[in-house]
Protein backbone atom coordinates (compact mmCIF):
# COMPACT_ATOMS: atom_id res chain seq x y z
CA UNK A 1 0.00 0.00 0.00
CA UNK A 2 1.42 3.35 -1.04
CA UNK A 3 1.35 5.94 0.39
CA UNK A 4 1.67 3.75 3.46
CA UNK A 5 0.04 4.43 6.81
CA UNK A 6 2.18 5.84 9.61
CA UNK A 7 1.06 6.92 13.09
CA UNK A 8 2.48 8.49 16.24
CA UNK A 9 1.12 7.00 19.47
CA UNK A 10 1.07 8.66 22.87
CA UNK A 11 -0.63 8.25 26.25
CA UNK A 12 0.10 4.52 26.56
CA UNK A 13 1.28 2.80 29.72
CA UNK A 14 5.02 2.36 29.12
CA UNK A 15 5.12 -1.05 30.82
CA UNK A 16 1.80 -2.43 29.58
CA UNK A 17 1.66 -4.54 26.40
CA UNK A 18 -0.31 -3.58 23.33
CA UNK A 19 -1.10 -4.99 19.92
CA UNK A 20 -1.46 -2.55 17.03
CA UNK A 21 -3.33 -3.42 13.85
CA UNK A 22 -5.11 -1.85 10.89
CA UNK A 23 -8.30 -2.96 9.20
CA UNK A 24 -10.02 -1.56 6.11
CA UNK A 25 -13.81 -1.11 5.93
CA UNK A 26 -16.22 0.18 3.28
CA UNK A 27 -17.10 3.86 3.53
CA UNK A 28 -20.43 3.50 1.71
CA UNK A 29 -22.51 1.05 -0.27
CA UNK A 30 -21.76 2.53 -3.69
CA UNK A 31 -19.79 1.49 -6.72
CA UNK A 32 -17.50 4.26 -8.01
CA UNK A 33 -16.06 5.20 -11.39
CA UNK A 34 -13.72 7.91 -12.69
CA UNK A 35 -15.59 10.17 -15.12
CA UNK A 36 -14.92 13.69 -16.34
CA UNK A 37 -11.80 14.03 -14.21
CA UNK A 38 -13.51 13.12 -10.93
CA UNK A 39 -14.95 10.15 -9.05
CA UNK A 40 -18.73 9.70 -9.22
CA UNK A 41 -21.05 7.13 -7.68
CA UNK A 42 -22.26 4.47 -10.07
CA UNK A 43 -24.72 1.93 -8.72
CA UNK A 44 -24.70 -0.13 -5.58
CA UNK A 45 -21.68 -1.78 -4.05
CA UNK A 46 -21.24 -5.47 -4.67
CA UNK A 47 -21.78 -8.00 -1.92
CA UNK A 48 -19.19 -8.44 0.80
CA UNK A 49 -16.09 -9.96 -0.69
CA UNK A 50 -14.61 -12.78 1.36
CA UNK A 51 -11.09 -12.31 2.56
CA UNK A 52 -8.90 -10.81 5.22
CA UNK A 53 -9.50 -7.18 6.21
CA UNK A 54 -7.05 -6.99 9.12
CA UNK A 55 -3.29 -6.43 9.21
CA UNK A 56 -1.44 -6.96 12.49
CA UNK A 57 1.74 -4.94 12.91
CA UNK A 58 4.71 -7.35 13.04
CA UNK A 59 5.99 -5.79 16.30
CA UNK A 60 2.82 -6.80 18.16
CA UNK A 61 2.51 -7.32 21.04
CA UNK A 62 4.94 -4.90 22.60
CA UNK A 63 5.26 -2.42 25.42
CA UNK A 64 3.73 1.02 25.39
CA UNK A 65 7.25 2.45 25.60
CA UNK A 66 8.13 0.65 22.34
CA UNK A 67 5.10 1.99 20.45
CA UNK A 68 5.63 5.56 21.65
CA UNK A 69 9.36 5.60 20.89
CA UNK A 70 8.96 6.19 17.14
CA UNK A 71 6.45 6.27 14.30
CA UNK A 72 4.41 3.13 13.83
CA UNK A 73 4.69 2.41 10.12
CA UNK A 74 2.61 -0.02 8.04
CA UNK A 75 4.90 -0.01 5.02
CA UNK A 76 4.61 -3.79 4.58
CA UNK A 77 0.82 -3.82 4.35
CA UNK A 78 -0.31 -5.11 0.94
CA UNK A 79 -3.65 -4.80 -0.82
CA UNK A 80 -5.09 -7.28 -3.30
CA UNK A 81 -8.34 -8.14 -5.07
CA UNK A 82 -7.37 -11.81 -5.21
CA UNK A 83 -9.88 -13.84 -3.22
CA UNK A 84 -7.33 -16.64 -2.95
CA UNK A 85 -5.22 -14.46 -0.66
CA UNK A 86 -7.83 -14.66 2.12
CA UNK A 87 -5.73 -17.06 4.17
CA UNK A 88 -2.62 -14.85 4.10
CA UNK A 89 -3.49 -12.91 7.24
CA UNK A 90 0.05 -11.70 7.81
CA UNK A 91 0.46 -9.56 4.66
CA UNK A 92 -2.63 -9.21 2.45
CA UNK A 93 -5.88 -7.28 2.85
CA UNK A 94 -8.47 -8.30 0.24
CA UNK A 95 -10.52 -5.48 -1.33
CA UNK A 96 -12.95 -4.97 -4.21
CA UNK A 97 -11.95 -2.70 -7.06
CA UNK A 98 -13.81 0.62 -7.50
CA UNK A 99 -15.08 0.69 -3.91
CA UNK A 100 -14.24 3.36 -1.32
CA UNK A 101 -12.48 2.26 1.87
CA UNK A 102 -11.50 3.69 5.23
CA UNK A 103 -8.42 2.37 7.07
CA UNK A 104 -8.77 2.20 10.85
CA UNK A 105 -6.08 1.93 13.51
CA UNK A 106 -6.71 -0.35 16.50
CA UNK A 107 -4.59 -0.23 19.65
CA UNK A 108 -5.44 -3.10 21.98
CA UNK A 109 -4.03 -3.60 25.46
CA UNK A 110 -3.06 -7.22 25.89
CA UNK A 111 -3.91 -8.72 29.29
CA UNK A 112 -2.40 -11.88 30.64
CA UNK A 113 -4.21 -14.92 29.37
CA UNK A 114 -5.82 -13.05 26.42
CA UNK A 115 -5.13 -13.74 22.80
CA UNK A 116 -2.55 -11.74 20.89
CA UNK A 117 -4.24 -11.83 17.49
CA UNK A 118 -4.93 -8.08 17.48
CA UNK A 119 -8.66 -8.32 16.90
CA UNK A 120 -10.65 -5.56 18.64
CA UNK A 121 -11.70 -6.30 22.19
CA UNK A 122 -13.14 -4.32 25.13
CA UNK A 123 -9.60 -3.02 25.66
CA UNK A 124 -9.31 -1.67 22.10
CA UNK A 125 -9.10 1.99 21.10
CA UNK A 126 -10.02 2.63 17.45
CA UNK A 127 -8.97 5.65 15.38
CA UNK A 128 -10.10 6.64 11.87
CA UNK A 129 -8.70 9.51 9.83
CA UNK A 130 -10.92 10.62 6.90
CA UNK A 131 -7.89 11.86 4.94
CA UNK A 132 -6.75 8.24 4.58
CA UNK A 133 -9.87 7.17 2.63
CA UNK A 134 -9.21 5.80 -0.85
CA UNK A 135 -10.88 4.06 -3.78
CA UNK A 136 -9.35 0.71 -4.67
CA UNK A 137 -8.38 0.38 -8.35
CA UNK A 138 -6.47 -2.07 -10.50
CA UNK A 139 -5.10 0.74 -12.70
CA UNK A 140 -4.52 4.42 -11.97
CA UNK A 141 -7.20 6.65 -13.46
CA UNK A 142 -5.43 9.99 -12.98
CA UNK A 143 -2.17 10.65 -14.85
CA UNK A 144 -0.97 13.05 -12.13
CA UNK A 145 -1.40 10.37 -9.46
CA UNK A 146 0.45 7.89 -11.67
CA UNK A 147 3.44 10.21 -12.00
CA UNK A 148 3.34 11.10 -8.29
CA UNK A 149 3.52 7.45 -7.29
CA UNK A 150 6.28 6.67 -9.78
CA UNK A 151 8.34 9.56 -8.40
CA UNK A 152 7.93 8.64 -4.73
CA UNK A 153 7.01 4.98 -4.46
CA UNK A 154 10.11 2.89 -3.60
CA UNK A 155 8.42 -0.11 -5.25
CA UNK A 156 8.18 1.78 -8.56
CA UNK A 157 11.94 1.84 -9.14
CA UNK A 158 11.49 -0.37 -12.21
CA UNK A 159 9.25 2.26 -13.83
CA UNK A 160 11.80 5.01 -13.19
CA UNK A 161 14.69 2.89 -14.49
CA UNK A 162 12.72 2.00 -17.61
CA UNK A 163 11.84 5.64 -18.20
CA UNK A 164 15.47 6.75 -17.79
CA UNK A 165 16.79 3.96 -20.01
CA UNK A 166 14.47 4.91 -22.85
CA UNK A 167 15.80 8.46 -22.88
CA UNK A 168 19.37 7.27 -22.45
CA UNK A 169 18.92 4.90 -25.38
CA UNK A 170 17.63 7.67 -27.61
CA UNK A 171 20.67 9.80 -26.78
CA UNK A 172 23.12 6.96 -27.34
CA UNK A 173 21.55 6.19 -30.71
CA UNK A 174 22.57 9.66 -31.83
CA UNK A 175 26.02 9.75 -30.23
CA UNK A 176 27.39 6.20 -30.46
CA UNK A 177 29.48 5.54 -33.62
CA UNK A 178 28.75 2.57 -35.81
CA UNK A 179 30.37 -0.68 -34.67
CA UNK A 180 33.43 -1.95 -36.58
CA UNK A 181 32.91 -4.40 -39.38
CA UNK A 182 32.77 -8.01 -38.31
CA UNK A 183 35.14 -10.46 -39.91
CA UNK A 184 33.72 -12.09 -43.02
CA UNK A 185 30.99 -9.50 -43.51
CA UNK A 186 30.64 -8.04 -46.98
CA UNK A 187 30.80 -4.30 -47.35
CA UNK A 188 27.72 -2.64 -48.75
CA UNK A 189 28.47 -0.37 -51.72
CA UNK A 190 26.22 2.31 -53.18
CA UNK A 191 24.57 1.83 -56.53
CA UNK A 192 26.51 3.17 -59.54
CA UNK A 193 24.30 6.20 -59.91
CA UNK A 194 25.22 7.31 -56.38
CA UNK A 195 28.97 6.81 -56.72
CA UNK A 196 29.74 10.39 -57.88
CA UNK A 197 28.31 11.65 -54.59
CA UNK A 198 30.80 9.74 -52.43
CA UNK A 199 34.22 10.34 -54.08
CA UNK A 200 36.09 10.36 -50.77
CA UNK A 201 34.85 6.94 -49.70
CA UNK A 202 34.84 5.29 -53.12
CA UNK A 203 37.45 7.10 -55.34
CA UNK A 204 37.06 6.73 -59.07
CA UNK A 205 40.01 5.79 -61.32
CA UNK A 206 41.55 8.68 -63.31
CA UNK A 207 40.10 9.21 -66.72
CA UNK A 208 41.91 8.22 -69.86
CA UNK A 209 42.05 11.71 -71.26
CA UNK A 210 42.08 13.67 -68.03
CA UNK A 211 45.13 14.04 -65.87
CA UNK A 212 43.29 15.57 -62.95
CA UNK A 213 40.16 14.87 -60.99
CA UNK A 214 37.29 13.60 -63.08
CA UNK A 215 34.90 15.38 -60.82
CA UNK A 216 36.57 18.79 -61.38
CA UNK A 217 34.68 21.20 -63.58
CA UNK A 218 36.21 21.84 -67.01
CA UNK A 219 36.57 25.45 -68.27
CA UNK A 220 33.90 26.44 -70.71
CA UNK A 221 35.02 27.51 -74.23
CA UNK A 222 34.64 31.16 -75.20
CA UNK A 223 31.38 32.15 -76.79
CA UNK A 224 33.13 33.50 -79.96
CA UNK A 225 32.21 31.75 -83.23
CA UNK A 226 34.39 28.75 -84.08
CA UNK A 227 37.31 29.16 -86.53
CA UNK A 228 39.12 26.91 -88.94
CA UNK A 229 42.89 27.07 -89.26
CA UNK A 230 44.56 26.76 -92.66
CA UNK A 231 48.36 26.34 -92.79
CA UNK A 232 50.39 28.46 -95.23
CA UNK A 233 50.70 27.17 -98.74
CA UNK A 234 53.98 25.52 -99.71
CA UNK A 235 55.36 25.39 -103.25
CA UNK A 236 54.31 22.14 -104.78
CA UNK A 237 57.03 19.62 -105.23
CA UNK A 238 57.64 17.50 -108.26
CA UNK A 239 54.66 15.32 -109.03
CA UNK A 240 52.42 17.00 -106.44
CA UNK A 241 48.86 17.85 -107.19
CA UNK A 242 48.15 21.54 -107.77
CA UNK A 243 45.08 23.38 -106.58
CA UNK A 244 45.39 26.48 -108.68
CA UNK A 245 41.92 27.75 -107.99
CA UNK A 246 42.73 28.30 -104.31
CA UNK A 247 46.34 29.44 -104.41
CA UNK A 248 45.57 33.06 -104.96
CA UNK A 249 43.04 33.31 -102.17
CA UNK A 250 45.22 32.20 -99.28
CA UNK A 251 48.71 33.53 -99.20
CA UNK A 252 49.49 32.63 -95.60
CA UNK A 253 48.06 31.01 -92.53
CA UNK A 254 45.11 32.87 -91.07
CA UNK A 255 41.86 32.26 -89.21
CA UNK A 256 38.66 32.40 -91.24
CA UNK A 257 35.27 32.58 -89.55
CA UNK A 258 33.14 29.52 -90.06
CA UNK A 259 29.60 30.09 -91.20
Amino acid sequence: MFPFLSFNLSGLNPVAHYSVCVDVVLVDQHHWRYQGGKWVQCGKAEGNMPGNRLYLHPDSPNTGAHWMRQEVSFGKLKLTNNKGASNNVGQMIVLQSLHKYQPRLHVTEVKEGEGEDGYPSPHTHTFAFPETQFIAVTAYQNADITQLKIDHNPFAKGFRDNFDSMYAASESDRLTPSPPEAAGCQQLLPAPRFQPFVPEQYPLPPGRFFGGDRGAALPLPPKDPPHWYFPPQQPPGPGALEYGGYDGGYGGGKLVPYG
